[in-house]
């Protein structure tokens, strides 16, 4: 199982090989770029914020927030739910996960749920 994003509308998904184009909401076909394998780290673009399991670093490619993404290990996957106080954002891990990145500002602050 892979990690892609459409480089058009940024959305993320897991398949078995290459997805298939369908429709983009940015208009005509996704354009599909791999971002590697899933795994079980958790990580988060520091630019974009999107936040993927994948199976050590995910590959740079395409960020929406220009250039290349830049990844930072959270957590690895596990069965507790932690959430971020600022941002929201929900992972599943069986520590806390690291502070990374906030989107809304400075560190995440994870509180277990």
């Amino acid at each position: 199982m892979e990690n892609y994003q459409c480089k058009k509308c940024n959305e993320i998904i897991q398949s078995e090989g290459t997805p298939r184009s369908g429709h983009c909401p940015e208009g005509q076909s996704h354009e599909w770029r791999e971002l590697g394998e899933v795994g079980s780290d958790v990580c988060q673009c520091k630019k974009c914020h999107e936040i993927i399991q994948s199976e050590g670093s995910p590959r740079s490619g395409h960020c929406p927030e220009g250039q290349s993404h830049e990844w930072r290990e959270l957590a690895e996957v596990g069965d507790t739910n932690y959430q971020c106080k600022k941002c929201a954002v929900v992972i599943k891990s069986d520590r806390a996960p690291r502070s990374g990145h906030c989107p809304e500002g400075m560190s995440h602050d994870w509180r277990k749920l």
